[in-house]
Order: structure tokens, then C-alpha cells, then sequence
């Protein structure tokens, strides 16, 4: 059960949930991030905050099947997004 406080930060990104990819700021900044990790296929990663998945989906896709990525987050409706894409994308070595 979340707080009062948990539970308005939830509501803020689940609001924000269809549109919170639009722009360059994310996918850029994902860019940066995936390129600077060393991603190996075998590795299990954890992407706490997830929201929409961006991070998440590009290293699932560079880990392949045989790692696992998990992404976590606060806002159900941010993490229906993420599920939507991955499976749009027939991502099978990830879970929101």
C-alpha cells in the first residue's frame, strides 16, 4: 500500500504515462546510458523506475535471450505502457 505522498507521485506519472516518451530528452538520454553500460547477454538487469520501459526494452534488446531484464515502478499506467511496446516488439526476456 502506498503513503498519501507515494500515491500523488504515482498519480503525477500515471497522468503522464501516453504522452512521457514524446521528445528527445528520454530516448537520448537512454542512448547515452545504454551505449556507456557494457550490456552482456547472460546478465539479469534491474531498472528500478522504469516508466515507460525505455531503458529497459533497449537492453533487453541488446542482451538478447539468453538475459532478463525486470523493470519496476511506481505508476501501474507507466508500466502498461512499457508492457505494450515490449510485447509489440515480441520482447520475451523482459518483465514489468
Amino acid at each position: 500500500m502506498l503513503t498519501p505522498y507515494q500515491q500523488a507521485i504515482a498519480n503525477l506519472y500515471n497522468q503522464r504515462s501516453a504522452s512521457y516518451d514524446q521528445g528527445d530528452f528520454h530516448p537520448k538520454l537512454v542512448e547515452l546510458l545504454v551505449n556507456y553500460l557494457d550490456i552482456q547477454s547472460k546478465q539479469t538487469i534491474l531498472d528500478i523506475a522504469t516508466g515507460t520501459g525505455l531503458f529497459a526494452i533497449e537492453a533487453a534488446k541488446k542482451i538478447g535471450d539468453n538475459g532478463r531484464v525486470i523493470g519496476i515502478d511506481i505508476a501501474h499506467l507507466m508500466l502498461a505502457e512499457a508492457q505494450k511496446k515490449a510485447k509489440k516488439l515480441n520482447l520475451n526476456n523482459i518483465q514489468f
